[in-house]
């Protein structure tokens, strides 16, 4: 289960993550952004909360999107953000299983929580 849990939270950040920042810039939203600690060529670099360089630069011009595109692009980033938030949310209630603390702490791991099985189920 780790291992798969690794893969699927790094899909999480790198690949949902992206795609909702670019719906967001794209929907002219304003993403959360936190300022990141590291630096390339001497600038300070800002990390979205998955990890990800913010996006900077225009967009381009977008007058030509249809408001159908829109409402497809809101609900594609609906759908992105609550899966991510289960997904943050079934890592926190069963974390000891996911990244498999028994290994590292010598005991078994504890049967999943009536909170856990819940956010597993809602994802």
């Amino acid at each position: 289960i780790p291992s798969l849990w690794k893969r699927a939270k790094s899909y999480r950040d790198r690949v949902m993550g992206v795609y909702a920042e670019v719906l967001h810039y794209t929907l002219q939203d304003s993403p959360a952004v936190s300022p990141g600690s590291g630096s390339l060529n001497g600038s300070s670099l800002e990390i979205n909360k998955y990890g990800n360089n913010k996006l900077v630069g225009d967009v381009g011009d977008l007058s030509g999107l249809t408001t159908e595109a829109k409402a497809d692009g809101r609900a594609l980033l609906d759908h992105l953000e609550k899966v991510m938030a289960q997904m943050s949310a079934l890592e926190v209630q069963a974390r000891p299983i996911l990244e498999n603390s028994a290994a590292t702490g010598g005991s078994r791991p504890q049967p999943l929580t009536a909170s856990a099985r819940q956010a597993a189920n809602a994802l």
